[in-house]
């Protein structure tokens, strides 16, 4: 009998696809980057505990400085996440609005 329902579609992926592809890869990194510092701030919090306790003050105010640093980058990842974000919602919304004129200028030509 053949093909009774046709052949399947390929979807082609385009520009677009890939571009939006590639800023959530980037966000996905960007969300392990900040799990990453996230543990290492719990581990030197617990270890400038430790250090205080043992009377190496000196040690644990280099642990609070290295501490300081890596909240600033965690906010400036904060950052870089929206701003990615945004491009996203972005890129998907202009893909919605060109699909919104074609079918304006399908109705207009009918």
């Amino acid at each position: 009998m053949g093909n009774i329902f046709g052949k399947k579609k390929v979807s082609k992926v385009t520009n677009h696809d890939k571009a939006v592809l590639q800023v959530k890869n980037q966000r996905d990194k960007l969300r392990q980057y900040q799990l990453r510092i996230e543990k290492k701030l719990q581990g030197e919090r617990v270890l400038a505990k430790q250090l205080i306790t043992d009377g190496k003050k000196e040690r644990a105010k280099l642990l609070l400085r290295k501490k300081r640093f890596q909240e600033q980058l965690l906010e400036k990842t904060d950052g870089q996440l929206e701003n990615l974000e945004r491009m996203i919602h972005d890129l998907e919304f202009s893909q919605v609005e060109l699909q919104v004129l074609d079918g304006l200028k399908v109705g207009n030509e009918a």
